[in-house]
């Protein structure tokens, strides 16, 4: 994303965390509105995503530039809501031009297959492979950890560490440290569609 260059040092960016999901029920679709989550790096708004409403599937969360400009999507790759004991996957959607990999109309802006975060089954690692051109690219991994709200995570790629994701010192933000040379946009995004891959799956 052009809004969240790679950096060559260290750099942090403060997020909302998703809200808490209580819905039981297990054929719940979604109801109500997207949910908005500010992506802050340096006291300024440089990312914010659209969640679709908890329990949802095969509905679209938005990736949005500050001025609303739509950047990327995340939509489920499964027919049917999956189980936990099922492996799952999830794509990442957006606007650079990638050549080998489909693409889909939102919008009216054309959006390429991004990147793929696969969900195994009673694992929380998941991982994420690049699509397209960056296919070669298959080596992270994205390990929620266990513990209260807000989720935090470590986050690995086939060059060592890529990000660690702490609670915020008031514990109501994701502070995502990111390494030199990691693309931020790409942590974020597949940090939360993790949570939107569990957040499908059938009761």
């Amino acid at each position: 994303l052009e809004c969240m260059p790679p950096s060559r040092r260290c750099e942090s960016y403060w997020v909302t965390p998703w809200s808490v999901c209580l819905s039981q029920i297990d054929y719940d679709e979604g109801v109500g509105m997207h949910e908005k989550i500010a992506v802050m790096h340096s006291g300024t708004c440089v990312l914010r995503l659209e969640l679709c409403p908890h329990r949802s599937f095969k509905k679209f969360s938005y990736i949005r530039s500050p001025e609303n400009e739509l950047l990327g999507a995340m939509q489920t790759l499964e027919k049917y809501r999956p189980l936990q004991s099922t492996r799952s996957h999830y794509a990442i959607y957006g606007k650079q031009p990638l050549s080998g990999c489909q693409t889909i109309s939102l919008e009216g802006i054309m959006l390429y297959h991004w990147a793929t975060l696969t969900r195994p089954a009673f694992s929380l690692d998941a991982k994420m492979r690049m699509e397209g051109s960056y296919k070669g690219d298959s080596a992270w991994t994205i390990s929620l950890q266990l513990g209260l709200p807000p989720p935090r995570w470590v986050v690995k790629n086939k060059k060592g560490g890529a990000a660690i994701v702490p609670r915020s010192g008031d514990k109501k933000s994701h502070q995502y440290v990111i390494a030199p040379g990691v693309d931020p946009g790409l942590v974020v995004c597949g940090t939360f569609a993790q949570l939107l891959a569990l957040d499908e799956l059938r009761l």
